[in-house]
């Protein structure tokens, strides 16, 4: 679909290089747009209905939100934010318009040659250009270089630094061996030397509640963080009695780390219906609290503006809730999640952690928080989700919903569980989210069911919006691999998603889909379900097997490879790159006259990590070149570049606590 124009100039090769290949050099600009989307000013619904008292409507708690009033969301012509790998760029020059396009080129200092990024993308809902620099190297200066393609006149430049892993630690704070009781952290440190909170020097530190108790308030986390500028380092965590870490409204430059949190949750508020024709209980007798969390932030009577900032939260071990969640089958699932960040500001980072549980203990999302359909959400703005292992999650591993405004999502890889990644909505945007793997979802979705061949296997990312006035913020998912592991037992088919994009959330509109692998578990299902009702959305060059159904017909991409019986997706490590799978009937109790029905248990595969693509397989050499994104190598019979997330050049993935940290 939507073949971009070809090159006025081309690369000089010497190749004879077919014209699609030669177009895979140039900058690419894209035509999905927000053309129908609705206006974003405030709707003017009386106050005192919503959460934090001066919020104005449901859409946001900010009363003065630049970006609903129609303004560039801030006062600087160009402003730039960065992560440790990642700068958000924001440039509002004067005369602005959709029909000039942004380019942007960066080098880090030192450097002599300059490389393109993705050209910004306008939204003329508030007359600005928005966009990211990926994959840069952490504590490193950069030069970045602005203009307009239809303008060359206007320009503009600036240097940014992206975050040290390097962090300044001043005083030392030892947290008790053992304790069951509440520890506060309440003393902050500076920019220069944070304070960290740790266990003893060669010992252990564990904080364990034990059984829950359902007559304590809800101060009664594990840890509660009220200062700034703090590091809380490698505590064992047990059985808290509400969050396992609890992220007050105080604090800010909080950085969470190599911490193992368990057992967390409160004391049920209800019992579960008993056993009746058509509703069987699941998991627990009693499911948890919702939205509690083994880290959580939550902060909706505060104002806006003082809620924390710059959360880290990397190489933890969230697992086994004390109290699982229901599934799909009986309403949306309702206990507890890895990681809970609602209302609690922006500019955060999520990486490198394990997030699993086990039967009976499925958290409702691994990554997430609260409120979707507005201009905030989670994780909001100018963050970062990358390097994690998620699993055991009975919706989504990572629920990225609300403004995802320059948001990033890398590098992940999900198993066992329903929906991969939540988009659903993007009201502001650019949301990337790029090099995701996924593979199980059989058993998450309707696990009751006998034959889980027609069970509901969910997809990959779920988008869209109900609402018309928080829809329309771009998003862009380049390069992900929609993996399908083979049957098991009595099984005929995949034990993947059913499909790789859906529009679950409502209507959909400026979306981008470039050089990704989708699969689905039966290969009549739709790879694709989208519309157009808020604007244009621009799909091609992806390898797909399934069928493509767009505003209610089927239709296939223009470039893109469709998988047929003789070309499917050949990984080039085989199986080995696939975990291997079990199946089992998992009881609550040995007593218990009911169970969660067939749960799927893996172990990872002798190649975990190679999920590069066989030269015969579908997706080999079919990708376009994304500026930042990927590097073109054509080679006379493909553009070098493949589909999926991993590249034939790139080493193993690694993801979890322990990736990337030698």
């Amino acid at each position: 679909m939507n073949k971009p124009a070809l090159p006025s100039a081309i690369f000089a090769s010497s190749l004879a290089l077919s014209a699609s290949a030669l177009a895979q050099q140039t900058i690419p600009d894209f035509v999905a747009n927000n053309a129908n989307a609705s206006s974003p000013a405030y709707t003017s619904t009386p106050p005192g209905q919503w959460a934090y008292p001066a919020a104005v409507d449901p859409y946001s708690d900010d009363p003065n939100m630049r970006f609903r009033r129609g303004l560039p969301s801030y006062e600087a012509p160009l402003t730039t934010i960065a992560t440790f790998n990642s700068i958000g760029i924001y440039w509002a020059p004067a005369g602005a318009t959709i029909d000039k396009r942004a380019r942007v080129q960066f080098r880090k200092q030192g450097d002599s040659s300059w490389r393109d990024g993705l050209p910004l993308w306008f939204d003329p809902r508030n007359r600005e250009y928005r966009g990211s620099l990926v994959e840069l190297a952490d504590g490193a200066n950069y030069e970045i270089s602005l203009s307009l393609a239809d303008e060359p006149g206007t320009t503009a430049s600036t240097t940014q630094s992206t975050w040290s892993n390097a962090v300044p630690v001043g005083q030392t704070i030892t947290l008790p061996v053992t304790s069951a009781a509440t520890y506060t952290v309440n003393v902050s440190g500076t920019p220069t030397a944070y304070t960290l909170y740790t266990a003893p020097e060669g010992q252990s530190s564990t904080i364990d509640m034990g059984e829950a108790d359902q007559h304590l308030p809800k101060e009664y986390s594990c840890v509660r963080i009220s200062a700034s500028y703090v590091i809380v380092r490698g505590l064992t965590l047990k059985n808290c009695q509400r969050q396992g870490i609890e992220i007050l409204s105080s604090a800010h430059d909080v950085i969470i780390e190599k911490n193992d949190i368990s057992g967390f949750g409160s004391a049920p508020t209800r019992t579960e219906a008993p056993a009746s024709p058509g509703y069987v209980p699941t998991n627990k007798i009693v499911p948890g609290t919702e939205y509690e969390a083994g880290i959580y932030c939550e902060n909706t009577p505060v104002a806006p503006a003082s809620r924390p900032q710059r959360v880290i939260i990397q190489r933890n071990t969230i697992h086994d809730p004390r109290y699982g969640s229901v599934h799909w089958t009986y309403g949306h699932p309702n206990s507890a999640q890895a990681i809970m960040l609602s209302h609690c500001g922006s500019n955060h980072v999520a990486r490198y952690n394990t997030i699993y549980s086990t039967p009976g203990h499925f958290f409702n999302d691994g990554i997430g928080g609260l409120s979707n359909f507005t201009f905030e959400g989670f994780p909001n703005a100018d963050s970062d989700i990358y390097g994690n292992d998620i699993s055991g999650t009975y919706d989504d591993a990572i629920e990225s919903e609300g403004a995802n405004r320059n948001v990033r999502i890398w590098g992940n890889y999900l198993h066992h569980t329903y929906i991969g990644i939540a988009l659903a909505t993007t009201s502001q945007g650019p949301v990337y989210a790029f090099r995701n793997v996924l593979t199980d979802t059989v058993g998450m979705g309707s696990p009751n069911m006998e034959n889980q061949d027609d069970g509901d296997h969910g997809v990959f990312f779920k988008v869209g919006s109900d609402q018309p006035v928080v829809n329309g913020g771009r998003a862009y998912l380049f390069h992900n691999s929609n993996l399908q592991p083979a049957p098991i037992g009595a099984l005929q088919y995949g034990l993947g998603a059913a499909g790789f994009i859906n529009k679950a959330g409502g209507d959909t509109c400026n979306i981008v889909l470039r050089n990704n692998l989708m699969t689905t578990s039966k290969n009549w299902r739709s790879a694709i379900r989208l519309n157009s009702v808020c604007g244009a959305n621009d799909f091609d060059y992806d390898a797909y097997d399934g069928t493509i159904d767009y505003n209610g017909a089927a239709m296939l991409e223009s470039n893109g490879k469709q998988g047929s019986s003789s070309k499917r997706v050949v990984l080039a490590a085989g199986t080995a790159a696939l975990p291997v799978y079990s199946s089992t009937v998992y009881n609550d109790v040995t007593t218990a006259t009911y169970t969660t029905g067939r749960v799927f248990l893996s172990t990872p595969g002798a190649e975990h990590g190679n999920f590069q693509l066989s030269p015969s397989s579908l997706g080999y050499g079919t990708g376009a070149y994304l500026p930042n994104f990927n590097v073109p190598a054509p080679n006379g019979t493909d553009t070098g570049i493949d589909a999926g997330a991993h590249q034939r050049n790139m080493p193993k993935f690694q993801y979890g606590v322990n990736a990337y940290s030698n």
